[in-house]
């Protein structure tokens, strides 16, 4: 295993445990990892209270412009996206989220670059407007590739217990 893909494993698995660790409801991705082609996309997603949480200074209290309010509803979503063949991260890439709960319309939102650890990932807030289950759709797209092969899309439901 290469040390980009060990990294994305420790940083899905850093988000779900303080997703546990921090939130009296239980939920998280069901699979959390897609391969795409010749990219692996990891998603980790983290109530947004986790982050409005720290304190004032710290660095992710304010990121993507921070987080106007943190309900139950409102989740913040880390990405981190690797070639497969050599496991190098993709650090320009375009990604964005499409997130459609159950009983209500869609929401998008294009996720920033942000580092975590010295390594980047793309993130962002979003909100899920109910308790229910979703499905988030991500788009990668790589603007220096051709056009028929620029742009990945991967699919991942959000399951609340």
């Amino acid at each position: 295993m290469s040390f980009g893909r060990s990294a994305a494993i420790l940083l899905v698995a850093a988000l779900a445990a303080s997703f546990f660790l921090s939130s009296p409801s239980r939920a998280g991705v069901v699979d959390g990892v897609r391969t795409v082609d010749d990219l692996v996309i990891y998603l980790g997603v983290v109530p947004a209270a986790v982050t409005r949480g720290h304190p004032a200074e710290h660095p992710e209290r304010t990121m993507h412009g921070g987080v106007a309010r943190a309900t139950a509803h409102d989740i913040h979503l880390v990405v981190a996206v690797f070639r497969k063949g050599n496991g190098q991260r993709v650090t320009n890439a375009i990604v964005t989220a499409r997130v459609q709960a159950s009983g209500s319309g869609p929401r998008t939102v294009r996720l920033a670059p942000m580092t975590i650890n010295r390594s980047l990932s793309y993130g962002g807030y979003v909100s899920l407007g109910s308790f229910e289950d979703a499905t988030i759709t991500l788009e990668v797209t790589r603007p220096n590739l051709a056009p028929a092969i620029r742009t990945k899309t991967a699919r991942f439901d959000y399951v609340h217990d």
